[in-house]
């Protein structure tokens, strides 16, 4: 920490290590649950890429910008800015193609149901690979114009810095507009369709409300219609989280006109607050998470069950007993809350 920091220094920097560290930390706890329910529901697997992106901002744009104001130091030398600036574009771009492909993965689950719950790690794990691979791709390519500034960041700007002359004028400010602006609609179309078939089979499900019904459900098609259903209403989270990033790009798109190191600290605190609130909004709609949690946490506090087993390996006199702990395994959340009518995921 350098000696020379002022109350504003200190307060601007320990709020976005603050800030971002947290951030992580709530990633990190949900992630958590969606690991352990993705091999039930596809829809997560492809929520906790787009978790580990976000974790990858709320260092970048939060607990990295403020060790640089605490130190008044880059922390890297000049000389590297141009690849530290690969990283840094790297992960907004692997970011911002999550957003569509989140997008199409609510609308696979909804158009094809069947088809998407039965969707293995594999191919779920190649469609996520394309926004990290083309981000990567992205970030090495644009770097190689001479037209392309690399943004900096700046101790004593707050946030990040460049030479916003030649950024304006040679078309870097227009490049970035023009993908972010294209991956902020890019989404919409596929939640759009969602929302009409959802719609639409609703409307169908009112007309003929006596259809005919299976006399026996097997616990295979319970199963199979709670997985459906999560999938489903995952669709909230997924809308509002690009709504707000939309709103975001526009907050950011009107305080990068105005000069000040404290709009260039609310710029990072929108960017980190971006990816701070997905977690949230996960936690605060799907129910689902947040059993998952509190299972996880009762196991925790509960001693494991035990068993009292005579030992006939070591007979004595008056009998030797032993102690032997109780293996099981939980059954899963999903499947337990199928008996549960009328809850939410």
């Amino acid at each position: 920490m350098s000696p020379n920091l002022t109350c504003s220094d200190v307060f601007a920097g320990t709020f976005l290590i603050s800030f971002g560290v947290c951030g992580i930390v709530i990633h990190f706890i949900v992630l958590y649950a969606m690991f352990q329910l993705c091999r039930e529901i596809v829809g997560f697997r492809f929520l906790i890429s787009q978790g580990f992106a976000d974790i990858f901002l709320m260092v970048q744009f939060g607990v990295w910008p403020g060790i640089v104001i605490l130190m008044q130091d880059e922390v890297f030398p000049v000389e590297i800015r141009w690849h530290v600036h690969i990283y840094l574009d790297f992960t907004w771009w692997a970011m911002v193609y999550h957003y569509p492909i989140v997008a199409w993965s609510r609308l696979a689950a909804i158009y094809w149901p069947n088809w998407f719950r039965c969707l293995k790690h594999r191919p779920c794990l190649l469609i996520v690979s394309i926004a990290w691979i083309t981000g990567l791709l992205q970030s090495l390519i644009e770097h190689q114009f001479p037209w392309f500034v690399s943004l900096y960041f700046d101790p004593k700007a707050y946030g990040m810095n460049a030479d916003w002359a030649k950024y304006s004028a040679d078309g870097t400010a227009q490049y970035y507009l023009l993908i972010n602006v294209t991956s902020m609609i890019l989404p919409f179309p596929f939640y759009g369709a969602a929302i009409y078939i959802l719609l639409r089979r609703q409307d169908k499900q009112l007309i003929s409300p006596n259809r005919k019904r299976r006399s026996v459900s097997t616990s295979s098609t319970i199963q199979a219609q709670r997985q459906i259903s999560i999938e489903t209403r995952l669709l909230i989270p997924c809308i509002i989280n690009t709504i707000l990033f939309v709103v975001g790009q526009l907050c950011i798109n009107i305080g990068s006109r105005v000069e000040g190191k404290w709009v260039k600290w609310l710029v990072m605190v929108i960017l980190a607050a971006n990816s701070f609130v997905n977690p949230l909004l996960y936690l605060t709609f799907s129910s689902v998470i947040r059993r998952q949690l509190i299972s996880d946490w009762e196991i925790t506090q509960t001693p494991p069950p035990f068993s009292l087993q005579q030992n006939s390996d070591y007979p004595s006199s008056s009998g030797s007993v032993a102690l032997h702990h109780t293996h099981y395994r939980r059954p899963s959340v999903v499947r337990l809350t199928k008996q549960r009518s009328g809850e939410d995921i």
